[in-house]
Protein backbone atom coordinates (compact mmCIF):
# COMPACT_ATOMS: atom_id res chain seq x y z
CA UNK A 1 0.00 0.00 0.00
CA UNK A 2 1.08 3.64 -0.75
CA UNK A 3 -0.18 6.43 0.65
CA UNK A 4 0.54 10.11 1.32
CA UNK A 5 -0.40 12.15 3.82
CA UNK A 6 0.18 15.55 5.27
CA UNK A 7 -0.74 16.27 8.85
CA UNK A 8 0.13 19.72 10.74
CA UNK A 9 2.57 18.16 13.47
CA UNK A 10 2.30 17.90 16.34
CA UNK A 11 -1.47 17.61 15.84
CA UNK A 12 -1.64 13.76 16.33
CA UNK A 13 -3.45 12.44 13.25
CA UNK A 14 -5.50 9.28 12.79
CA UNK A 15 -5.85 7.32 9.42
CA UNK A 16 -8.29 4.32 8.04
CA UNK A 17 -7.23 2.18 5.37
CA UNK A 18 -10.64 0.53 3.59
CA UNK A 19 -10.84 -1.56 0.76
CA UNK A 20 -12.35 0.07 -2.28
CA UNK A 21 -12.12 2.12 -5.14
CA UNK A 22 -8.84 3.83 -4.52
CA UNK A 23 -8.82 7.62 -4.41
CA UNK A 24 -5.93 9.88 -5.01
CA UNK A 25 -5.38 13.00 -4.36
CA UNK A 26 -2.47 15.38 -4.25
CA UNK A 27 0.87 15.80 -6.83
CA UNK A 28 0.32 14.27 -10.48
CA UNK A 29 0.61 11.11 -10.77
CA UNK A 30 4.26 9.77 -12.00
CA UNK A 31 4.55 9.96 -15.56
CA UNK A 32 6.51 6.97 -16.92
CA UNK A 33 7.96 6.55 -20.40
CA UNK A 34 10.01 3.25 -21.33
CA UNK A 35 11.16 2.65 -24.94
CA UNK A 36 14.56 1.25 -26.68
CA UNK A 37 16.54 0.46 -23.39
CA UNK A 38 15.81 3.01 -21.57
CA UNK A 39 12.98 4.47 -19.06
CA UNK A 40 12.15 8.19 -18.07
CA UNK A 41 10.83 9.12 -15.13
CA UNK A 42 8.76 12.27 -14.05
CA UNK A 43 7.92 12.29 -10.60
CA UNK A 44 6.29 16.47 -11.49
CA UNK A 45 9.65 17.88 -8.94
CA UNK A 46 11.83 15.90 -11.96
CA UNK A 47 12.58 13.92 -14.20
CA UNK A 48 14.86 11.03 -14.26
CA UNK A 49 16.60 9.20 -17.40
CA UNK A 50 17.73 5.66 -16.78
CA UNK A 51 19.49 3.34 -19.80
CA UNK A 52 20.36 -0.17 -20.13
CA UNK A 53 24.76 0.88 -21.08
CA UNK A 54 24.24 4.30 -19.60
CA UNK A 55 25.55 5.80 -16.27
CA UNK A 56 24.53 3.98 -13.19
CA UNK A 57 21.92 4.65 -11.61
CA UNK A 58 20.70 7.67 -13.73
CA UNK A 59 22.04 8.50 -17.30
CA UNK A 60 20.45 12.26 -16.86
CA UNK A 61 18.47 14.40 -14.12
CA UNK A 62 16.77 17.33 -14.99
CA UNK A 63 14.57 20.38 -12.64
CA UNK A 64 12.80 22.73 -13.85
CA UNK A 65 13.96 21.83 -17.29
CA UNK A 66 17.83 22.12 -16.11
CA UNK A 67 19.84 19.22 -16.50
CA UNK A 68 21.35 18.81 -12.72
CA UNK A 69 23.60 15.97 -13.38
CA UNK A 70 27.32 15.75 -14.58
CA UNK A 71 27.45 12.24 -16.21
CA UNK A 72 31.03 11.74 -16.22
CA UNK A 73 31.86 12.07 -12.66
CA UNK A 74 28.49 9.66 -11.44
CA UNK A 75 28.40 5.99 -11.03
CA UNK A 76 28.71 3.13 -9.04
CA UNK A 77 32.81 2.28 -8.00
CA UNK A 78 33.83 -0.48 -7.14
CA UNK A 79 37.80 -0.56 -5.84
CA UNK A 80 39.11 -4.01 -6.23
CA UNK A 81 42.04 -5.89 -3.91
CA UNK A 82 44.99 -3.35 -5.61
CA UNK A 83 42.87 -0.21 -5.62
CA UNK A 84 42.01 0.15 -9.14
CA UNK A 85 38.62 1.58 -9.83
CA UNK A 86 35.85 0.10 -11.73
CA UNK A 87 32.46 1.44 -12.80
CA UNK A 88 29.48 -0.97 -12.73
CA UNK A 89 27.65 -1.25 -16.31
CA UNK A 90 24.00 -1.04 -16.80
CA UNK A 91 22.75 -4.03 -18.69
CA UNK A 92 19.21 -3.71 -18.35
CA UNK A 93 16.46 -0.97 -17.16
CA UNK A 94 12.69 -1.90 -16.77
CA UNK A 95 9.51 -0.82 -14.64
CA UNK A 96 8.86 -3.17 -11.84
CA UNK A 97 6.30 -1.55 -10.02
CA UNK A 98 3.93 1.09 -11.74
CA UNK A 99 1.47 3.61 -9.24
CA UNK A 100 0.52 6.66 -9.33
CA UNK A 101 2.16 7.78 -6.18
CA UNK A 102 5.44 5.35 -6.24
CA UNK A 103 7.10 3.14 -9.18
CA UNK A 104 9.40 0.90 -9.15
CA UNK A 105 12.47 0.62 -11.50
CA UNK A 106 14.65 -2.97 -11.94
CA UNK A 107 18.35 -2.17 -13.08
CA UNK A 108 20.42 -5.25 -13.60
CA UNK A 109 24.13 -4.99 -14.61
CA UNK A 110 27.31 -5.86 -13.37
CA UNK A 111 30.42 -4.39 -11.29
CA UNK A 112 34.24 -5.21 -11.84
CA UNK A 113 36.03 -6.60 -9.08
CA UNK A 114 39.45 -6.58 -10.99
CA UNK A 115 39.10 -10.28 -11.75
CA UNK A 116 37.84 -12.59 -14.11
CA UNK A 117 34.17 -12.69 -12.41
CA UNK A 118 32.09 -9.75 -12.21
CA UNK A 119 29.50 -8.79 -9.12
CA UNK A 120 26.22 -9.19 -10.62
CA UNK A 121 24.47 -5.61 -9.91
CA UNK A 122 20.61 -5.42 -8.96
CA UNK A 123 19.20 -1.74 -8.16
CA UNK A 124 15.67 -1.34 -7.45
CA UNK A 125 14.95 2.49 -7.52
CA UNK A 126 11.60 3.76 -6.16
CA UNK A 127 10.33 7.18 -7.12
CA UNK A 128 7.77 8.95 -5.67
CA UNK A 129 5.34 11.52 -7.62
CA UNK A 130 5.39 15.19 -6.82
CA UNK A 131 9.40 14.61 -4.65
CA UNK A 132 12.71 14.78 -6.46
CA UNK A 133 13.70 12.26 -3.25
CA UNK A 134 14.33 8.41 -4.85
CA UNK A 135 15.44 5.62 -2.79
CA UNK A 136 18.04 3.57 -4.15
CA UNK A 137 18.55 -0.26 -3.40
CA UNK A 138 21.95 -1.89 -4.04
CA UNK A 139 22.39 -5.44 -4.04
CA UNK A 140 25.96 -6.76 -4.94
CA UNK A 141 25.95 -10.56 -5.74
CA UNK A 142 28.95 -13.01 -6.26
CA UNK A 143 28.30 -15.19 -8.99
CA UNK A 144 30.80 -17.74 -7.86
CA UNK A 145 30.33 -20.79 -5.24
CA UNK A 146 32.12 -21.06 -2.19
CA UNK A 147 34.97 -23.96 -2.41
CA UNK A 148 35.09 -24.28 1.52
CA UNK A 149 33.29 -27.65 3.53
CA UNK A 150 29.51 -27.26 3.73
CA UNK A 151 29.41 -24.17 1.39
CA UNK A 152 29.85 -21.59 4.39
CA UNK A 153 31.92 -18.35 3.36
CA UNK A 154 34.74 -18.18 5.18
CA UNK A 155 37.41 -15.20 4.95
CA UNK A 156 40.25 -15.62 2.16
CA UNK A 157 37.56 -18.78 0.46
CA UNK A 158 38.93 -19.16 -3.05
CA UNK A 159 35.19 -18.48 -4.07
CA UNK A 160 35.25 -14.86 -2.53
CA UNK A 161 36.15 -11.87 -4.27
CA UNK A 162 37.69 -9.22 -2.12
CA UNK A 163 36.48 -5.69 -2.90
CA UNK A 164 38.01 -2.57 -0.66
CA UNK A 165 35.47 -0.07 -1.66
CA UNK A 166 31.95 0.39 -3.39
CA UNK A 167 31.09 4.14 -3.61
CA UNK A 168 28.16 5.50 -5.12
CA UNK A 169 29.04 8.69 -6.88
CA UNK A 170 25.57 11.63 -7.85
CA UNK A 171 27.15 14.52 -8.32
CA UNK A 172 24.63 17.15 -8.22
CA UNK A 173 24.83 20.94 -8.58
CA UNK A 174 25.24 23.07 -5.16
CA UNK A 175 23.11 25.14 -4.06
CA UNK A 176 24.59 28.20 -5.29
CA UNK A 177 24.75 26.56 -8.71
CA UNK A 178 21.07 25.91 -9.10
CA UNK A 179 20.48 29.93 -7.78
CA UNK A 180 22.24 30.87 -10.25
CA UNK A 181 20.78 29.08 -12.99
CA UNK A 182 17.58 29.89 -11.64
CA UNK A 183 18.40 33.78 -11.94
CA UNK A 184 19.21 33.33 -15.99
CA UNK A 185 16.51 31.47 -16.68
CA UNK A 186 14.30 34.30 -15.31
CA UNK A 187 16.44 36.94 -17.18
CA UNK A 188 16.18 35.02 -20.53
Amino acid sequence: MDARADAALPEPAAYTLETGAPSVSGPTPIGVSEGGSGVEIDTGAAKFKLAAGGTFPFAAIERAGAPVLASEKAGLWIADRSGSEHAATISSVHVEERGPLRTVVLIKGVASAGGPDPLLLTARLHFFAGLSTVRLLITLTNPRNAVHAGGFWDLGDPGSILIKNAHLVVDLPSAAQLRRRGSRAVKS
